[in-house]
């Protein structure tokens, strides 16, 4: 009797987390099949074996990991007291560019990931990573992000290649103005310096006569000013929107061994790091417990 209520609460929780996401009648059909077997043999481990048999001879390979994976969670991970927990290697919370470019790179080392967004979308429109236009440039007054911004140039082709996506698009940018020493965006003549430095292309306006001559539009606002200006052309924008989608995708498609699972309306509640095995626990709003 144990051993079929503990089946019954996992299919139930089961059919109630997948109808509720509409994922797919084949999932459905195949957690019937477990639920039938296991009635009838008290053995787990045999229901995950035979279960992933069937799911590889009938399947994609897409379809393989994301199905075993299923299988580990839901059979594995449902204690007891009725609370679904979910273990995984990574556990990321935010659907944002930070959050989708982690689980990118973590997937291309073959790690698991969840990633927990509370929106209905990843990007959502309140969210500082939503939109068309986020800046990327190699003109800063500190090497080290300009040396920084190199390699994520080479990470986002890594992003568009694997996506197919377009995401950045180079149109160029002016940083001027008077120049009052270090600010939160580094200042006119440090970025100037950086820029030689590295020997990185740039062009420097030393006035802002200069920079009226060069810019008609700036002309009321720069003529006879104290101002200076660096013009990067190799900079531009990054579609951030369409950057986060695209980088999931890319994420579930990579060549590892890795899975990549998106939960959206999924807002943590708790969060701890403090546990003794060196594990994080949270706890979503739902109720459900995600190791990593």
């Amino acid at each position: 009797h144990t051993h079929t209520s503990r089946t019954t609460r996992i299919y139930t929780k089961f059919c109630s987390h997948y109808l509720r996401n509409r994922k797919s009648l084949y999932t459905m059909k195949l957690l019937s099949f477990f639920l039938l077997l296991s009635l009838q043999r008290p053995s787990y481990s045999f229901v995950a074996s035979l279960t992933t048999k069937l799911a590889t001879n009938t399947v994609t390979t897409s379809s393989k990991k994301h199905t075993n994976n299923l299988i580990r969670r839901f059979v594995s991970n449902t204690d007891d007291d009725n609370t679904m927990t979910t273990t995984t290697d990574t556990l990321i919370i935010g659907g944002g560019v930070a959050g989708t470019a982690s689980a990118f790179a973590l997937c291309q080392k073959g790690k698991d990931v969840i990633l927990c967004e509370q929106s209905s979308t990843l990007a959502p429109a309140t969210a500082s990573s939503n939109g068309d236009s986020r800046m990327y440039r190699k003109m800063y007054s500190n090497e080290f992000f300009s040396r920084m911004q190199a390699k994520a140039l080479d990470r986002w082709a890594d992003v568009e290649r694997s996506s197919g996506e377009s995401l950045l698009q180079q149109n160029g940018l002016l940083f001027y103005g008077e120049d009052t020493g270090e600010t939160v965006e580094g200042s006119v003549l440090g970025a100037k310096q950086v820029m030689e430095n590295l020997n990185l292309p740039h062009k420097f306006y030393a006035t802002g006569d200069d920079i009226a001559a060069a810019y008609p539009a700036l002309s009321e606002g720069c003529k006879g000013k104290p101002y200076s200006g660096v013009y990067e052309e190799t900079a531009g924008h990054i579609r951030a929107s369409k950057a986060c989608h695209a980088m999931i995708k890319a994420a579930k498609d990579n060549d590892s061994n890795s899975n990549c699972e998106v939960r959206l309306n999924t807002k943590i509640v708790s969060l701890d790091t403090t546990t003794s095995s060196s594990e994080v626990v949270a706890i979503t709003e739902s109720g459900e417990k995600i190791v990593a």
